[in-house]
């Protein structure tokens, strides 16, 4: 009977004790799922949400014990939970509560413009083009402007040699004039004094910027018989006479910068008429080109000891007046300007010496040969 009695109490303590502890899990099961629905705070990983169909009891390895969900008997109301913060830029508005079939934990909400500011947002105030441009050393008008300097041309290839090309007996025919005129040369006119457009013709040339010469008639050998032309100074004459018949050719043209001389190779051998001759010439600064009508001319050599700018003639281009004299006349004029470095050439208005010119401006170009005034060539005093 002992016994019978000691079994039933055995088995109703274990009921009880089986009943009371299913009662404490379930009541800590439902104290625990509503913080399921919480937002982790904004630090944390968010846990991945379980499907729908997997929500239930959790396993029995992952269960809380009774004594860690029991409520504290001496306080009948539950602690209340701290609110989690909540996550950065997620305002209260924007927490939407779990519909029915959705994940208990929703997603971090889409950051939206307002919230964030773009980049163009932290950029701050953009300044305005003008000052922009004006950083990159821009003007804002974008006007082209023109260089400081102008660009620095190519540099100038010396010649190989210069010339000049005079030619005489100027004042008859202001048609042939205006033809050598017409020459792509700087041809030096030599102008006689007392021809009927000697006047007119002098004046053509200096507006055409040739360089014009008087041509002064001087007594020649064999006078009178080889008659020099009016106004030719003779070895007869004077200090007095010389001085005057000079003045008064140089008075037919104010644009005379210097004189040769037409004939003369009797004059220019005396020595003394020569010395009256170039002392006036020094007195109007004007420069002497003696024609060398005669080897013994005594006209080069007087004027470099009186300190009278001078040159004499090389290559005479036309004293047999045919275009096949000439051009061989003027390719010795270029051989002798390319092994000296200058040479003079005296030529006369005929028809021959014109066309040879007029051909031969390019190859002049082509040879290196740089056609200038005469007076470009004279010897300076003192050189």
């Amino acid at each position: 009977m002992l016994a019978a009695w000691l079994l039933a109490l055995t088995v109703l303590g274990g009921l009880l004790y089986w009943s009371g502890s299913t009662g404490s899990e379930k009541a800590a099961v439902g104290k625990e799922a509503p913080s399921a629905v919480e937002v982790p705070r904004s630090n944390a990983v968010p846990p991945v949400a379980a499907p729908p169909e997997s929500r239930g009891t959790p396993p029995a390895s992952t269960r809380p014990s009774a004594k860690e969900t029991a409520p504290d008997r001496r306080d009948p109301s539950p602690p209340a939970a701290a609110p989690a913060p909540p996550p950065l830029n997620h305002r209260p508005e924007d927490r939407v509560p779990a519909a029915p079939g959705r994940p208990l934990i929703e997603p971090p909400p889409k950051i939206v413009s307002r919230d964030i500011p773009s980049d163009a947002d932290n950029a701050g105030p953009q300044p305005p083009q003008e000052k922009t441009l004006l950083a990159l050393n821009k003007p804002s008008n974008s006007v082209a402007t023109k260089p400081d300097k102008p660009p620095t041309p190519p540099a100038r290839v010396p010649p190989v040699g210069r010339v000049a090309i005079i030619i005489d007996d100027f004042g008859q025919s202001v048609e042939m004039a205006r033809k050598f005129l017409e020459i792509p040369l700087s041809i030096t006119f030599s102008v006689l004094p007392n021809e009927p457009h000697s006047r007119e013709i002098a004046q053509m040339a200096h507006a055409a910027r040739r360089e014009v010469l008087l041509h002064l008639p001087m007594e020649p050998h064999g006078y009178p018989k080889i008659n020099p032309g009016t106004g030719a100074l003779l070895v007869s004459m004077s200090r007095d006479k010389i001085r005057k018949t000079l003045h008064s050719a140089l008075d037919v043209s104010p644009y005379f910068s210097g004189v040769n001389n037409h004939m003369g190779s009797r004059f220019t051998q005396e020595s003394s008429s020569m010395t009256i001759l170039l002392a006036e010439l020094h007195e109007r600064k004007l420069f002497f080109v003696d024609s060398r009508t005669t080897h013994k001319s005594t006209g080069y050599t007087l004027a470099r000891k009186l300190k009278v700018p001078a040159a004499q003639r090389d290559i005479f281009l036309d004293h047999t007046q045919t275009e096949e004299f000439v051009r061989s006349q003027l390719n010795q004029l270029i051989r002798r300007a390319k092994i000296h470095g200058s040479a003079i050439a005296i030529g006369h208005p005929y028809e021959c010496t014109l066309k040879v010119l007029s051909r031969s401006a390019d190859r002049f170009h082509r040879e290196g040969i740089e056609v200038v005034p005469s007076g470009e060539l004279v010897d300076l005093p003192g050189r």
